[in-house]
């Protein structure tokens, strides 16, 4: 876990010290924390703070609770370029109107 604080720190461009002063924490608790010894609560404010999940921090897995389709789907749209991931949201609006106007039909059909 502290590896990816460490990163998240880096991407933020602040430091473990100014995370643990604006979080309330004790200086220099962060480096010091072993993983099963942190509380629920510094992990939960530690995750609200950069913006990740709880599970990011413990695990470093991104989406957990996804299947592993929509997990590699996700990987793979996060490696295309911004327009490209453009398209394929355009892409998946058409769908769901098309979905959505299918399923208006049938229920058209039904009475």
């Amino acid at each position: 876990m502290v590896e990816r604080l460490k990163a998240l720190c880096n991407k933020k461009k602040t430091t473990f010290s100014s995370v643990e002063k604006e979080l309330g924490f004790s200086n220099g608790s962060l480096i010091k924390s072993k993983p099963d010894k942190i509380s629920a609560y510094r992990v939960k404010a530690l995750a609200n703070y950069f913006g990740v999940s709880m599970d990011y921090l413990l695990t470093g897995d991104v989406h957990p609770t996804y299947s592993p389709e929509i997990r590699d789907f996700i990987t793979r749209l996060e490696k295309l370029p911004r327009e490209y991931q453009n398209d394929v949201f355009k892409a998946l609006k058409h769908a769901e109107y098309d979905y959505a106007e299918s399923l208006n039909k049938k229920d058209s059909s039904l009475a």
